[in-house]
């Protein structure tokens, strides 16, 4: 369209949906990202024929991601406790240790890693775990390192 300026958008901020440290929000949803991330790998280990990529299985050392997944389980349970100490969202810490939790009921960190049989198709959720979790590393640094 000729002629039309676009304006400067205003909107007005949701002072409830902001997030502040001391509220347990970004711990909640800190545990539940986690906590999601943590069964989803397990599932992975348990079942690696069917959810992961034969091609990224060869690349990555499946002993070594196993070190990064007890870590993320712990601070996933980390941060359900902290939303729990911080006593308002704590409906979202009970979901991130529930997560967690059940990872840990269906063998956490320990899975037993040994060769993989190759099928032809799979689910390929190791890519989507490592994608996910790389894609908010770069991402969360760029917003911090570049505000607004």
């Amino acid at each position: 369209m000729e002629g039309y300026e676009y304006q400067k958008r205003q909107v007005a901020l949701d002072k409830n949906r902001e997030f502040r440290i001391g509220e347990g929000k970004i711990s909640g949803y800190a545990s539940i990202f986690l906590g999601a991330l943590s069964l989803l790998a397990v599932l992975a280990y348990l079942f690696p024929s069917h959810l992961t990529t034969t091609e990224l299985r060869q690349v990555y050392d499946a002993g070594s991601l196993q070190k990064i997944l007890k870590y993320g389980m712990y601070f996933s349970l980390f941060f359900g406790a902290l939303t729990f100490y911080l006593r308002k969202y704590r409906r979202m810490g009970l979901a991130g240790i529930v997560l967690t939790a059940t990872a840990f009921l269906l063998g956490g960190y320990t899975v037993p890693v040994g060769p993989v049989e190759a099928k032809r198709l799979s689910l390929g959720v190791d890519w989507l775990i490592l994608a996910f979790l790389g894609s908010v590393i770069v991402f969360v640094s760029l917003e911090k390192l570049f505000p607004k």
